[in-house]
């Protein structure tokens, strides 16, 4: 089985006050907002796989990211450097990580032997994450890596960060 953790850090969340009037009694300008983004898991933070041994190992977690200006930059840390890992043994599987934004635009990033994959995206700006997912990320186990490695349990932990652009 292959264990792959997901676990969400909410990003900027700032807002903007009204300044206070002068000392002549004239209000003084409201400061602009202050971009902010979200991001939101949806669904378990574990995405287990059922692989028979054959065929595609995919595995889908869904996800909300917004951000107040449309675009976004998606940090995502891997604690196996972009490799799933076995407890049990030395071995080690790559895989593909694909991403799809709010605006359904999909990167696709192999990502064997990094710890951190940048991304950047966009969502429509009034996009409010708690009304469900608008992203997935995917990660792809290629068949042939499967196979090459010994059957174990494998899993990497992903931490997720948004910054608005």
């Amino acid at each position: 089985m292959i264990l792959a953790a997901l676990a969400s850090m909410a990003g900027v969340q700032t807002h903007a006050q009204q300044m206070p009037a002068d000392s002549r009694g004239a209000a003084e300008p409201a400061r602009q907002e202050e971009p902010k983004a979200e991001l939101r898991l949806y669904g378990s933070r574990e995405v287990k796989s059922s692989w028979a041994g054959s065929g595609p190992n995919i595995l889908l977690s869904d996800l909300c990211v917004s951000s107040s200006t449309g675009r976004f930059r998606l940090r995502i840390l891997s604690s196996g450097g972009g490799r799933m890992a076995s407890p049990a043994s030395l071995d080690r599987i790559g895989y593909t990580l694909r991403f799809r934004d709010g605006s359904g635009q999909v990167q696709s990033r192999e990502v064997s032997g990094q710890a951190l994959i940048t991304l950047e995206g966009r969502s429509p700006e009034d996009v409010d994450c708690s009304h469900g997912a608008n992203s997935q990320i995917e990660i792809d186990l290629a068949e042939p890596d499967m196979l090459a490695r010994a059957a174990g349990r494998y899993f990497d932990q992903l931490v997720l960060s948004v910054d608005p652009l």
